[in-house]
């Protein structure tokens, strides 16, 4: 613990890790003690600082001049101390992903900073020595550990510090510098039809076999992923990994030293030569100690197997094994597919996701939207499997978004401190749902909680409040006559419409911006009730059309929208495995 000095103290994040002498101001609502605590907004310097949609637009278009500038020097470092000649994609489709979401949280930090020590001068901020921190292991470990943990966010803010305000840092010892990534639980097959899929992925999915195609984290069911293997002659092969921690790699000096670069003017570092800087500690292992033993394996394998398409999801992101086998394979003639997976493609202005993995792919597979050349039409592989309904649902399910308290991504959707004016606008439609209303309604939060403590949140403000944990999300569905969905777009809403469950959507115009090629299908939701941009117009109009949501739905100027939605962004058939068989052979 360092004395207490004549000066204002600045706490950066929420975390036990750091101990200050005192608190006088909160950097953002992620440094608060506790998600729902309430303090003069006074002491909040950056209170709703990615509220303005002009200013996340600014944002992002400085983080792509940033990563433009830092991958095309990071893939010649990276070649120089791995001792290859790759080009840039090669390693874009290895850690590409990993660092935009870098880049974006570093940019995020520094402006905050920067505005902080603008308005304030006096205030003194405590940091650690970034180099005491381990680095990730590969992609999804920073990504785990940024949206569930303190201790890199910690690193870069420390990283900030030490590079532009100096006067306004003081270094101190970590209580704790340990940081642990989530275990991935493995399950644990008990009947038979497991035990044969288990046996599948033993004999089949372990290694880079046979195969003309291959899948890797498509959003095929085991079941499908099966019959292509079959019905294809075995010419399409998966690959299953077990989402086990990795192990910990302790950090290659010698290595790191030759990825470090020289800063000319080291009083006076710019944004560029400060990120340059820190990835010398911040690069995960697999792309600097672990690199060269995984492209050995992955090297073995393209010896003994060459396909002619890869088609991945978030491959890329999701193992550094894959990545380096899929962009190693690319260089040698295979074609890499990328395929959707989730909801807000082709809909809310371009998100990283949707970016990276358009920009890694030769091609991609949407689900009906887009009609670039660069764009493939398929029915969707998640939602063309009809199920069956209860005849007379009686039920409204209320389904629910959030995501981590940190920021760890710019968007044009609810994260960070986005979601505190969320929350207020789900109490406000709460409150003015009628009785009846509620008395039928299932309210579905997210399954992952974030630190939120949504439960305790909403268990304090109703009697009402019922999350029906003991029914799964599938079973919810299946007995609602409606669904409110309070964000735009995702998942939810791609279900209801693939299996015409009546549905409307909500959404706050400064929460999410639209792509221009969806402006004129939003414009027709809105006309017909399915989409809103108030929550309290959207609960009296719940309200009106409780009484016979059926014949509400069933109105046919309504019906049409809907399934120009549905035709627009979830493509379905009922052969659709046929129809993604005959493409991938």
């Amino acid at each position: 613990m360092i004395a207490q000095e004549n000066k204002s103290y600045l706490q950066l994040i929420n975390t036990e890790l750091i101990e200050y002498p005192k608190i006088d101001y909160f950097l953002c609502e992620s440094s608060l003690a506790n998600s729902s605590d309430i303090i003069d907004e006074s002491k909040l310097i950056t209170i709703n600082f990615w509220s303005d949609n002009l200013k996340v637009q600014k944002h992002k278009k400085k983080v792509l001049e940033l990563y433009t500038i830092i991958i095309q020097a990071l893939s010649k470092k990276l070649n120089d101390i791995h001792h290859e000649s790759h080009e840039q994609l090669y390693w874009e489709r290895i850690l590409g992903t990993w660092l935009w979401f870098y880049i974006s949280n570093y940019l995020e930090k520094h402006t905050k900073l920067a505005y902080s020590f603008k308005e304030n001068p006096n205030l003194i901020a405590l940091g650690i020595d970034p180099q005491s921190i381990k680095p990730a292991a590969c992609s999804i470990d920073y990504l785990d550990g940024i949206r569930e943990s303190e201790i890199y966010h910690i690193q870069q803010y420390s990283s900030i510090l030490q590079d532009f305000f100096k006067d306004n840092y003081r270094e101190v010892e970590l209580n704790n510098a340990g940081f642990e990534s989530k275990e991935k639980v493995v399950l644990q097959r008990k009947n038979l039809k497991d035990y044969i899929i288990n046996s599948f992925h033993r004999k089949v999915g372990r290694g880079y076999i046979s195969g003309s195609t291959i899948l890797f984290a498509t959003r095929f069911s085991n079941l499908n992923i099966f019959k292509l293997f079959i019905r294809s002659l075995f010419s399409i092969t998966p690959i299953f990994k077990n989402w086990n921690k990795k192990p910990t790699i302790e950090k290659n000096a010698q290595l790191r030293n030759n990825l470090s670069f020289n800063n000319t003017q080291a009083d006076k570092c710019d944004l560029v030569e400060s990120l340059l800087k820190s990835l010398s500690d911040t690069l995960p292992t697999d792309f600097v100690e672990s690199y060269a033993d995984i492209k050995k394996i992955t090297s073995v394998n393209i010896k003994k197997n060459l396909p002619k398409k890869i088609v991945t999801g978030v491959g890329f992101i999701l193992d550094s094994e894959f990545a380096i086998w899929a962009a190693s394979c690319s260089e040698r003639g295979t074609k890499i597919f990328g395929c959707q997976h989730g909801g807000l493609y082709g809909d809310t202005k371009m998100i990283a996701d949707e970016f990276f993995e358009r920009k890694l792919s030769d091609k991609y597979i949407t689900w009906g939207w887009g009609q670039e050349s660069s764009l493939l039409n398929l029915p969707s592989q998640i939602f063309s499997k009809k199920r069956i309904r209860n005849r007379n649902p009686q039920k409204i399910l209320w389904v629910m978004t959030l995501d981590s308290r940190y920021s760890y991504h710019i968007e044009e959707m609810l994260s960070g401190c986005r979601l505190k004016k969320y929350f207020k606008n789900q109490e406000l439609l709460f409150n003015t749902l009628t009785s009846k209303v509620k008395g039928e309604l299932i309210i579905r939060k997210y399954p992952h909680d974030y630190g939120w403590k949504i439960s305790e949140m909403w268990n304090k403000q109703s009697d009402y409040f019922n999350d029906n944990a003991s029914r799964s999300y599938h079973d919810n569905l299946k007995e609602s006559k409606l669904v409110i969905i309070d964000h735009i777009g995702g998942t939810t809403a791609l279900e209801c419409a693939a299996e015409s469950i009546p549905f409307l959507m909500i959404s706050d115009p400064r929460d999410s911006e639209f792509r221009k090629s969806a402006d004129d299908i939003h414009k027709k939701l809105i006309s017909v009730g399915l989409l809103h941009l108030d929550y309290k117009s959207a609960a009296d109009y719940v309200n009106l059309i409780s009484s016979d949501i059926s014949s509400w739905w069933l109105q046919p100027e309504r019906q049409k929208v809907f399934n120009d939605y549905r035709d627009m962004y979830v493509k379905t058939d009922v052969k659709f495995l046929n129809i993604w068989l005959n493409f991938l052979k």
